[in-house]
């Protein structure tokens, strides 16, 4: 019982000191009025530039950051199929150099693909994965829709590379499958 008094008898201390800190600083603020409003205001000023340029000072600048690339892997194309009447539809089955398997992908995840335009300039487009995920995975085979961009527009550069120059025996590189947008495959709810 006499520990729970202390405990109390503590706490009412505490509050207590800092209810007269609360009156000392409100007294004297009001004895001090307007100049110790300005003398805040400025302070305060000073507190936040001072935390502005301690932010800025730890914020990495973007021309500095190393852009973030994906570890890519060559791809040899070992099939092509065209799926339109018109030949502006068409899937690309893509193996590994050697065969060996590759990575396994999830129902809704796509590839980056990265080649080069006829410009020389290197093309990245990303392409979902259009197979049906087995085990092992010796293909990846991506449908790819050929856009038309005018002659001096990027759209539909890599698009038509892939669609009407690039066959069998033919390589890009690509990333490891990503994407987090997958497929439930334990879910019995149709898709």
């Amino acid at each position: 019982m006499e520990t729970a008094m202390v405990v109390q008898t503590a706490g009412w201390l505490m509050i207590g000191g800092t209810a007269l800190r609360a009156l000392w600083w409100a007294g004297s603020s009001a004895l001090s009025g307007v100049r110790r409003q300005r003398l805040s205001r400025e302070l305060i000023s000073q507190v936040l530039e001072e935390a502005e340029k301690r932010l800025d000072a730890y914020e990495p600048s973007l021309s500095q950051a190393p852009a973030a690339q994906p570890q890519l892997m060559p791809l040899r194309i070992v099939r092509r199929e065209y799926e339109s009447a018109d030949r502006s539809v068409c899937s690309l089955y893509l193996a590994a150099p050697d065969g060996a398997p590759l990575m396994t992908y999830g129902p809704g995840q796509f590839l980056t693909i990265s080649l080069k335009g006829k410009d020389g300039r290197p093309l990245q487009r990303c392409y979902s994965l259009s197979e049906m995920p087995t085990r092992p995975q010796r293909y990846y085979r991506i449908t790819v829709k050929r856009l038309d961009g005018g002659p001096d527009s990027p759209d539909g550069a890599a698009s038509t590379r892939l669609v009407e120059e690039l066959g069998a025996g033919d390589f890009v590189s690509a990333a490891a499958p990503a994407g987090s947008f997958m497929l439930d495959q334990v879910s019995d709810k149709p898709v």
